[in-house]
């Protein structure tokens, strides 16, 4: 039987661990171990944190009924293992037992590519007193183009004092603007609450709103002759969304860089204040 080194089976253990939120008890450690695996798999440090979880996952599967899991957990192990029959089976049960473990069955849906069903889940879990849940209803409306949906979910989640509200509605608003750039109250409310939700440190906000600087910036370059907007001067944009991307940097934003090489065309990187 191929074993995996222990550097390996700890690194793999705690990315599953990490996934799943479980997996803390010696006796699921020592079935990890005893599971018969092929010989010619090998486990290395060419595998993604996504491939290690997924083989650990598998390797569980050969015992998850000798271990007292919950269904929540079964259902985690089997969406991790990538069998989502079983998967969508085990978290239905656990959502019915309590409303509360609904976020993985929307996020199941989505990886599936059915965001319908996603959809139809989340107002499920808000109809059984979840409020949380329009959070994750809005950005599937997000994703789906129901601008005016996605607004009124997002408000509904500002409203429960949940900060990503205003990520996800700031992100709407340029969603719309990129789609009717002569409304500068969209730009307004967009930048509104981006730096809002900035200010309240919700990873992703500063991107997005480096990227909404950034098409302003296209914006008022490309702007006619006589437009009002063909007055501005982009300069205070290039700096501004150099601001934003520098910041979406130290998040670990690696396309946030590809922005600022090209700000750099059009003037010297901005100095962080």
């Amino acid at each position: 039987m191929a074993k995996l080194s222990q550097p390996e089976f700890d690194e793999g253990l705690e990315k599953l661990a990490a996934e799943l939120n479980t997996l803390e008890s010696p006796e699921i450690e020592m079935a990890i171990l005893q599971v018969p695996i092929d010989e010619d798999r090998r486990i290395g440090s060419e595998k993604s944190p996504m491939e290690l979880i997924k083989y650990f996952a598998k390797r569980l599967l050969a015992v998850i009924d000798d271990i007292p899991f919950t269904d929540h957990e079964k259902g985690r192990i089997y969406h991790a293992a990538g069998k989502y029959g079983e998967a969508e089976h085990f978290y239905k049960e656990a959502f019915e037992k309590d409303s509360n473990l609904y976020r993985n069955l929307g996020e199941l849906y989505v990886e599936m590519e059915i965001p319908a069903k996603a959809a139809q889940h989340y107002e499920e879990a808000i109809e059984k007193g979840v409020r949380e849940a329009h959070y994750y209803l809005g950005r599937i409306c997000l994703a789906r183009r129901e601008y005016n949906y996605a607004i009124r979910c997002f408000f509904h989640t500002i409203g429960q004092d949940i900060d990503e509200g205003y990520f996800g509605l700031g992100e709407t608003y340029a969603k719309l603007y990129c789609l009717k750039k002569d409304d500068e109250s969209v730009f307004k409310d967009a930048v509104e609450n981006l730096k809002e939700a900035e200010r309240l440190k919700v990873k992703g906000a500063a991107f997005v709103l480096g990227k909404l600087y950034y098409e302003r910036v296209i914006d008022l370059i490309h702007s006619q002759e006589g437009d009002v907007k063909a007055s501005m001067n982009p300069t205070e944009f290039v700096t501004l969304a150099q601001k934003y991307f520098i910041k979406a940097v130290a998040e670990g934003s690696s396309e946030a860089n590809i922005f600022l090489n090209i700000l750099s065309w059009y003037s010297e990187p901005a100095e962080m204040k």
